[in-house]
């Protein structure tokens, strides 16, 4: 009995695909629902599938060369668990981002995942997912990304420089967010198009900022342009930190209150 889990698995995995859910595995095999959950125990008990979250039925496959760290990539079922979970509008972003797309300055210890809705973070074997919550997450200019085994949705350079921006705290900072942006390959159109979707007046006052301090120059000249037709007035570089004594970068408006030095 226990036979019939263990052969949809291997074929689930022929296919390209590392995750599956409940629903699907009982319109396939003949077994009764506690006979499913019976075999489905087994197999976690083996370490050939593991669950993402114990809440949701949705289990990931995990082939022999993973079997040591616990599951495969994250990319490679990110997908179909975010689908499971009526997700579809999330993104890869910040640090994971900018490392996929070239600006790998600093070891990302885990994947970064933009949601519209606020989501507890999942860990499966050593893989560890951080949800960061933006409500405008659907609006964000995104691609996608294949992988061995399907692929997933990532913000495009552009986005990805928008956001670190606007989580500049989260990210490590404004030294870090600098020396991130100095690796990005920005295109100036689809800055133009990130800028305006994102409708955040002052992450791009520091975002130009950052920018030309990043050596960035053509991409700071599309930012100042889009600040030319929106009213800004003086904001801090820092949010909550003190702006005594600090220098204003005049063409931004912005009020540095902390040392950027790009790594």
């Amino acid at each position: 009995m226990h036979g019939q889990i263990e052969r949809f698995v291997d074929a689930t995995q022929a296919t390209g695909r590392y995750a599956f859910d409940t629903e699907e595995l009982r319109g396939t095999v003949t077994l009764s629902p506690e006979g499913v959950r019976a075999a489905l125990r087994r197999l976690e008990g083996r370490g050939r599938i593991v669950r993402p979250s114990a809440r949701r039925g949705i289990f990931v496959i995990v082939p022999p060369e993973y079997r040591t760290i616990g599951a495969p990539p994250s990319a490679w079922w990110l997908d179909a668990f975010m689908r499971h979970i009526e997700r579809p509008d999330y993104y890869v972003g910040l640090l994971t981002a900018a490392e996929w797309h070239g600006s790998a300055h600093y070891a990302v210890q885990e994947m970064q995942v933009v949601v519209s809705k606020q989501l507890r973070p999942v860990r499966v074997g050593r893989e560890r997912i951080h949800f960061v919550t933006n409500s405008y997450a659907a609006r964000t200019p995104v691609e996608s990304r294949a992988f061995d085994a399907g692929s997933v949705r990532v913000s495009t350079p552009e986005a990805t420089a928008v956001d670190v921006v606007r989580y500049a705290k989260l990210v490590g900072g404004p030294s870090r967010v600098a020396t991130v942006l100095s690796g990005l390959r920005l295109s100036p159109r689809a800055l133009s198009h990130a800028v305006e979707v994102a409708g955040d007046v002052t992450a791009a006052q520091r975002l130009g900022f950052l920018l030309e301090v990043a050596g960035q120059r053509a991409a700071s000249r599309v930012v100042a342009r889009y600040l030319e037709t929106h009213e800004h007035r003086a904001r801090p570089l820092v949010p909550g930190a003190s702006t005594e004594d600090a220098a204003i970068a005049a063409r931004w408006d912005v009020v540095v209150n902390a040392p950027v030095e790009v790594g």
